[in-house]
């Protein structure tokens, strides 16, 4: 989980991308919205509206028996990471971590 707080960290930082490159990566690229859990698609990661503030960005993945999340929240500055060795349960903790953040 370390390596994903460091990869954030880097992106945000503009260590890997410029920063204008991150800014479009992290921007609304394509997708209707109509999912609230999927929201619309930048480059590489999926946003989330947030109506109070900035557009939450995360990446995701799973396979029978593991599943994983991580997602950061620019209102807040939070990198979140959840893993664990069940295929579909990170989501469900992820949306309660994003509900105490909001």
């Amino acid at each position: 989980m370390a390596y994903i707080v460091i990869f954030w960290t880097a992106l945000l930082e503009g260590r890997l991308l410029s920063n204008a490159m991150v800014s479009e990566m992290l921007s609304k690229q394509s997708g209707d919205g109509l999912d609230e859990e999927e929201g619309y698609y930048g480059y590489g990661v999926w946003i989330i509206d947030n109506e109070k503030g900035a557009d939450i960005a995360y990446f995701q993945g799973c396979d029978p028996g593991v599943s994983f999340i991580s997602e950061y929240n620019p209102n807040t500055e939070t990198i979140a990471v959840l893993v664990s060795n069940y295929g579909d349960n990170v989501w469900k903790e992820m949306r309660k971590i994003r509900k105490e953040e909001l």
